[in-house]
């Protein structure tokens, strides 16, 4: 028996597009891609077209964003989606914000760059505030529908394209100079199909402001990066709980930089990394925080390659060679903190205690460089150890989780004088952060 129509106001067949934007496969949209493509404006376009995704949730525009970029750039994930096979899926995308926390509120702009940086994506992010240039925009549009190895994301407002929503995110396919247009690859095909749209029009969405952020939007030019991955560490997801930073490592964050930011007394000139490890100790327990995990925390060491458990160990390895290592496990009772999991390949096993998440920690942290401060000499101190460590895998894995360091604390400092504040204070009450075991 057939079922009678669903009620029109609880349920949507996608929604027409507005007369702003016209459809790709239309037959103006079909002229338009073929006028570009003769004119050679269309060369991103194809890798993009064979990663087309439809995001899986309502708020993942930017992930399944992502994903397109990250598979039509050939990035290697290095660990396994399904069976045997390497290749990106939104549910890994999980190093800046928790993935279930994405499928409520969505990525903001700064998160949206933490997370392609954490995949070894290199960003050029714009924010397209009074002093953007719509000019640079549409030179750099025009520069890279020229080739096939870049991709141009825009962050922008639905509601300037005569659209519903709100924010979205999506990739830039191709570029028309002639009627100075961009081509949409809209993930959310649910709703609205790929669609051409004045640059200048996107331009002035862009500018709208996030209500989340209370900062314009933007757009990021994103290409593969010759780095590798990070191997093992990464920072945990819950320093953004529920999307916003955690309070707990604002205040920590804000205390930590205040220590770093203290002159050296010259009687304590040969402690400093002592007196370092001692007050970070204090300020970790007086939180209740754990900022580093690892990969074998997220997956199991199953899911991962011969070729990168070898890789892990000889990270781990390198790790524990550095001086700051060995002066950490002086100071740093003996405790395992990873639920006994093992980074293990053969016997004997390799178990990642405490002394290796603080002195991890210790390596990223974007130190305050006021001259004579303990700031200073600690990223003196690091600078130094890890280019006479000569090894490649740990200097990537501390250089990329550093970047992400640095995003999240940048956005701290958005959420610290944001009116969402008393926002931030609720969502605070609900967190629940793992305590490191010290």
């Amino acid at each position: 028996m057939a079922s009678g129509p669903l009620n029109p106001k609880a349920h949507f067949y996608r929604r027409p597009l507005p007369m702003k934007c016209i459809s790709f496969c239309s037959p103006e949209g079909k002229a338009i891609f073929k006028e570009a493509l003769d004119d050679g404006f269309m060369e991103n376009y194809f890798a993009l077209a064979a990663q087309f995704r439809t995001q899986d949730e309502p708020a993942f525009c930017a992930l399944s964003t992502l994903v397109m970029v990250l598979n039509a750039l050939e990035v290697d994930p290095g660990k396994v989606w399904k069976g045997p096979w390497r290749w990106y899926h939104e549910n890994m995308l999980d190093c800046c914000v928790p993935i279930d926390i994405i499928a409520k509120s969505g990525l903001t702009f700064d998160q949206f760059s933490c997370l392609a940086i954490c995949n070894t994506l290199t960003v050029n992010a714009v924010r397209v505030n009074d002093e953007a240039s719509e000019e640079q925009f549409r030179k750099e549009v025009k520069r890279v529908s020229l080739i096939a190895d870049e991709v141009i994301v825009a962050s922008y407002s639905r509601q300037a394209l005569g659209q519903t929503g709100s924010g979205h995110f999506s990739p830039i396919g191709g570029y028309h100079p002639g009627r100075d247009l961009v081509l949409i690859m809209d993930v959310a095909r649910f709703k609205y199909p790929p669609h051409w749209v004045s640059l200048s029009l996107l331009f002035e969405a862009m500018k709208l402001i996030d209500q989340d952020t209370g900062k314009p939007r933007g757009y990021m030019r994103l290409l593969k990066s010759r780095t590798l991955p990070t191997i093992l560490f990464r920072l945990n997801s819950f320093l953004c709980v529920t999307g916003f930073p955690s309070t707990r490592f604002i205040k920590f964050s804000n205390d930590w930089n205040l220590v770093l930011s203290t002159s050296v007394d010259s009687q304590v000139s040969s402690k400093v990394l002592e007196i370092c490890i001692s007050q970070l100790l204090k300020l970790l327990n007086t939180e209740k925080m754990k900022m580093i995990i690892t990969l074998i925390d997220v997956i199991k060491m199953s899911s991962i390659s011969d070729e990168h458990r070898e890789a892990i160990q000889q990270t781990v390895v390198a790790l524990e060679e550095l001086p700051i290592f060995q002066t950490v496990k002086r100071c740093v009772p003996d405790k395992v903190t990873n639920d006994g999991e093992s980074v293990e390949k053969t016997e004997p096993a390799i178990r990642l205690q405490d002394w290796h998440y603080i002195s991890m920690l210790l390596l990223i942290w974007p130190y305050n460089k006021a001259k004579d401060s303990y700031g200073r000499t600690m990223e003196e101190m690091v600078k130094d150890q890890l280019e006479k460590s000569k090894s490649e895998l740990l200097q990537n894995e501390v250089r990329l989780i550093q970047q992400q360091m640095i995003s999240v604390l940048d956005y701290a400092v958005i959420y610290s004088h944001c009116p969402c504040q008393e926002k931030v204070s609720r969502l605070a009450s609900q967190e629940s952060l793992p305590q490191i075991a010290t």
